[in-house]
């Protein structure tokens, strides 16, 4: 019974997100501004653009690395792996489960956002948490601590949501 309901969940999920995307393709991202810089709206939230082309960003840089040697994509490479389409994707089920997240209660605590930065392996100098490297890199990825602190929140979030469906 158990592995009905998760099947049955995960369905949900997906199709709703389906759901979504295939609204995107028919209507395009114009009709779900809110504002200027709005490209999707979930619920209550929106998907500024900012948030939508680092993403993006990310998709890209990934897949040079990972699929292409480090060489760079041509606008057909990005077209044929559908990279705008992942990257939105992406946002929305990032926004729907901080959403569910959110419905449920799911709050992490400061020690469970400490713990997990401080259990990330690129911010360890021999094993050991190394404040100055942790500080390095978020300045080199333009960030500052809140905002990894936020985005390391929402991650716990979303995991835990996710451990749910």
């Amino acid at each position: 019974m158990s592995n009905i309901q998760k099947k049955t969940s995960s369905f949900m999920l997906t199709a709703f997100i389906s759901l979504i995307i295939i609204s995107f393709m028919f209507t395009g991202y114009e009709s779900f501004r809110g504002t200027p810089d709005t490209v999707a709206q979930v619920g209550s939230e929106s998907i500024k653009y900012s948030e939508y082309r680092l993403e993006f960003d990310r998709q890209v840089k990934m897949f040079q690395t990972y699929y292409l040697g480090g060489k760079n994509l041509t606008s057909k490479q990005i077209q044929q792996f559908k990279l705008k389409d992942r990257a939105i994707k992406g946002l929305v089920s990032k926004k729907l489960l901080m959403n569910f997240a959110d419905q449920l209660g799911i709050t992490p605590s400061k020690e469970q956002i400490i713990s997990q930065i401080k259990g990330e392996k690129y911010f360890k100098t021999n094993d050991v948490f190394d404040i100055k490297k942790y500080k390095i890199l978020l300045a080199n990825n333009r960030l500052t601590p809140a905002d990894f602190e936020k985005d390391t929140a929402d991650r716990i979030k979303g995991m835990t949501s996710q451990n749910i469906l």
